[in-house]
């Protein structure tokens, strides 16, 4: 019972079928990327028909000069561009954000109320 060496026929084919595979995961790999190029210019197209529209509706609301949109536009572009580094400090910032946020004060009742 003894077992033979591969042939070099056996290791041509074994390199065939590998370089196949090979061959198909680099395909699937390419479509992928194609895909996900498709969908960030779709998403970046969306995001600047969006911007359009809250630019128009931020001018009729506030006006044209107005400081506190200004502002806003601002923190939105710093957002954005944390968003597209990867930045973990995006969403720190906006956790320390809410922290300023102060509670509203309770007032009592009026006396006269029936319990």
């Amino acid at each position: 019972m003894s077992e033979q060496a591969p042939s070099i026929a056996d290791f041509l084919a074994r390199i065939a079928l590998l370089e196949a595979a090979v061959s198909a995961r680099d395909t699937t790999i390419a479509e992928r990327d194609e895909q996900l190029r498709r969908e960030r210019a779709e998403a970046a197209l969306r995001i600047q028909r969006l911007q359009l529209r809250i630019d128009r509706f931020n001018r009729k609301a506030f006006g044209r000069s107005s400081e506190k949109l200004g502002q806003m536009l601002l923190e939105l572009e710093d957002l954005e561009t944390d968003f597209a580094a990867g930045a973990p400090e995006a969403e720190l910032a906006i956790v320390s954000d809410t922290d300023k946020v102060r509670a509203l004060p309770v007032r009592k009742l009026n006396p006269n109320l029936p319990r």
